[in-house]
């Protein structure tokens, strides 16, 4: 399938300084002794199944990233879980995830099919690999200005995860994660047959309020049955 190389313009800020203390309170209350911190969505509703984002920072020390990122996202439409990611192998890395994951499963009303992986940096890359290695656990995948992984045991797990729905974005001015980087990335993830829809923003920053807004369409355009297998957006803020 060709990439779309029509380009459109969306309008990027900073992050707007909204009061997320309901948002603060909700994640301390529901921090354990394994450090996962938990978002509760405003307004919560036990007989309805929420989506979840499990969001990865990538470093132990942005751990509360989750309470200023979720109601970027959303207040209302999705639990998050960040889990500790502070560890000393991949394997407790990946335990400590899906035990953060079951931990909410238990204790809220949270829909099996609509758990979404997502990070930003390294996060995001960590992100793309457990989506990789275990692509029937999430209904999609996503990086803010984080690489696809080139392990051995990622690369092999193309084929098996293909059907995986992918959302990529870049600041244009992210030294660390630059346009080159996320043209390669997209190369490669074609070449897997995976449907992608990657983004480009202004600005220097690796997340933004706009970044976060499309996040949110993207995944309430898969809940509600957007087939991503029959499309590849691609979208710049080139014109």
């Amino acid at each position: 399938m060709k990439r779309r190389e029509k380009y459109e313009a969306p309008i990027s800020i900073m992050l707007p300084k909204i009061d997320i203390h309901q948002s603060i309170v909700n994640e301390e209350k529901e921090s354990n002794s394994n450090n996962a911190s938990i978002f509760v969505p405003m307004h919560y509703a036990k007989g309805y199944s929420y989506p979840l984002i499990v969001w990865l920072s990538g470093t132990n020390t942005k751990a509360r990233e989750i309470s200023r990122v979720m109601p970027g996202i959303s207040l209302r439409n999705y639990f998050g879980v960040s889990p500790q990611l502070l560890v000393n192998s991949e394997s407790d890395l990946e335990n400590n995830i899906f035990s953060g994951i079951a931990k909410v499963k238990k204790r809220y009303n949270i829909c099996d099919q609509r758990v979404f992986i997502a990070g930003c940096g390294v996060g995001g890359c960590q992100a793309i690999s457990l989506g990789m290695k275990h692509p029937n656990a999430f209904a999609g995948v996503i990086s803010l200005c984080g690489s696809v992984p080139r392990a051995n045991s990622i690369l092999g797990s193309l084929r098996t995860s293909r059907k995986l729905p992918v959302f990529m974005a870049q600041s244009r001015g992210d030294a660390f994660f630059s346009e080159e980087d996320l043209c390669n990335d997209l190369k490669l993830l074609h070449v897997g047959g995976f449907s992608v829809t990657a983004r480009q923003y202004p600005g220097e920053t690796p997340i933004n309020d706009q970044m976060l807004h499309d996040l949110d369409v993207w995944i309430m355009e898969i809940i509600n049955g957007f087939d991503m297998t029959k499309t590849d957006n691609v979208v710049s803020d080139r014109n």
